[in-house]
């Protein structure tokens, strides 16, 4: 058994370790839902030294700086994603030309092995007699049946792609104004953050309630004004090219 001084001890280590692993757990679980906001959060702090360069040189106020910063980030890694996309375009194109550029010789010369096997095929199918498929009919079936899954798994995937189109655009609108915001707020956020490493942290924590209800409203109002205009948007899309909603 333990000792009252032995459980004192423990006892900050053993909640820490529960709050650590529901903490964890709730991140794991909302991660696809928090992801833009984490991601938000990531870029305005790498973006704060602009802000600051903005503020002092330029005579910037915070929110001007702040979007101005948001635009500069964002141009940045969208620029990045076009010359990956150019890159890869390029490349399917030369490989494209390098195939294009193969002569009739050398593609019958490469296909032969495939023509002498589809010509024994049909050898064998024309020899089959009815008994043998009879013998067979189950296994013919199942790699019938194999073969329509895949393809079935094939065309869901190409269908989920579709319709994540609009909550890939809802993710990437709730990232840049999260970003826009984290980054205005970001001295705010910091001095809330040092506050509970000071005599003062007990105030701050008897606060966080008054505090996150503010934010909190503010973030998730913003969000599900955004996923409104999107769902709106895709609504009319859809109805304009005939295309019922999923």
């Amino acid at each position: 058994m333990l000792s009252k001084a032995q459980f004192a001890r423990l006892k900050p280590l053993f909640i820490f370790f529960v709050a650590y692993t529901v903490i964890f757990y709730i991140f794991t679980v909302t991660f696809k839902y928090t992801f833009p906001f984490i991601a938000g959060f990531l870029l305005a702090l790498l973006i704060q030294p602009v802000i600051g360069w903005l503020k002092k040189r330029l005579r910037f106020p915070r929110g001007a700086a702040a979007a101005a910063a948001t635009v500069f980030i964002y141009i940045i890694l969208f620029g990045l994603l076009f010359l990956l996309g150019y890159w890869l375009i390029n490349e399917i194109s030369q490989l494209i030309a390098r195939i294009s550029e193969v002569t009739s010789s050398q593609m019958e010369s490469a296909a032969a092995p495939l023509n002498n096997w589809i010509e024994k095929l049909g050898k064998a199918m024309k020899n089959m007699n009815q008994d043998f498929i009879k013998e067979n009919q189950e296994k013919i079936f199942d790699i019938f049946k194999t073969g329509m899954n895949v393809l079935t798994k094939v065309l869901s995937g190409v269908l989920r792609f579709l319709t994540s189109i609009p909550a890939i655009f809802t993710m990437l609108l709730v990232m840049v104004v999260s970003t826009y915001f984290f980054s205005k707020d970001m001295e705010s956020i910091k001095r809330f953050m040092a506050g509970f490493f000071t005599k003062g942290g007990g105030n701050g924590m008897r606060s966080i309630t008054q505090q996150s209800k503010s934010m909190g409203g503010k973030y998730i109002g913003s969000y599900l004004l955004i996923y409104f205009i999107t769902f709106v948007e895709t609504l009319i899309v859809f109805l304009a090219a005939g295309v019922p909603y999923p």
